[in-house]
């Protein structure tokens, strides 16, 4: 329920935008500011709800310093709650004298990513702490010898983070065959991966070395009996 908590979109998450900027003044040789100089950005305008940004806005090819530094921030506050309020100086040049205290937040930073970004990304283990799959990517795509590896990429990360067996080829086939199912196309996959991740959780309950077509299998027939099970009930109560 987002109806009492801020919730913000950054579509320029630049450092002043998304951090903080200090306006200075040169000053008897020096740079001073007061703390009525201080702008905070939108990370602390969202603390107690929820902020949302494109990862494309910040990870593209024409990354800069600045971009790796927001990066960094970004990651650094959601880990340890804490914020801290200056300009983006990386080398230090004119470094503040005004002494700002960190500030506590709690914020609940949705990513808009492509699954290209995210399996990129997930292979930090910062990333994967930080955040959670919530919702899906595309919904589907072209079945090709790229989305196969990004399929087959992301069944090793399940099975990775949640300790299970890992698929052998036959499970990876198989698993590539349900998502074709999903959408019934035999040209394309469904990238749902609530669906998918679940799929592999129960197989791993019958496997024994690894995950075998065979284990995949009997998971959907399960799934399957399980229905007819439930239309049977459904019948009986509607007679």
């Amino acid at each position: 329920d987002t109806t009492k908590k801020p919730f913000i979109e950054e579509n320029k998450p630049k450092w002043d935008n998304l951090i903080c900027h200090i306006d200075r003044k040169f000053v008897n040789g020096t740079w001073v500011s007061g703390f009525d100089d201080i702008r905070a950005g939108s990370l602390l305008a969202a603390n107690g709800g929820y902020l949302k940004l494109k990862i494309s806005d910040i990870f593209n090819p024409s990354m800069t310093v600045e971009s790796f530094g927001v990066w960094g921030e970004l990651m650094d506050a959601l880990r340890t709650g804490i914020i801290e309020l200056e300009n983006f100086d990386p080398v230090k040049i004119n470094p503040l004298k005004l002494k700002i205290q960190s500030i506590p937040i709690q914020v609940k930073v949705l990513l808009d990513l492509h699954l290209r970004d995210y399996l990129y990304l997930s292979e930090h283990p910062d990333f994967i702490r930080t955040f959670k799959v919530a919702v899906e990517f595309e919904t589907e795509v072209c079945r090709s010898e790229y989305s196969f590896y990004q399929l087959a990429a992301f069944a090793k990360k399940v099975c990775e983070e949640e300790k299970l067996n890992k698929l052998d080829e036959s499970g990876l086939k198989k698993l590539a065959r349900y998502a074709s199912r999903l959408v019934e196309d035999r040209y394309k996959y469904s990238l749902n991966f609530g669906k998918l991740a679940d799929i592999i959780r129960e197989a791993h309950a019958y496997s024994k070395t690894s995950i075998t077509a065979k284990d995949i299998q009997t998971v959907l027939e399960d799934h399957e009996l399980s229905l007819i099970k439930e239309k049977m009930v459904e019948n009986r109560k509607n007679n």
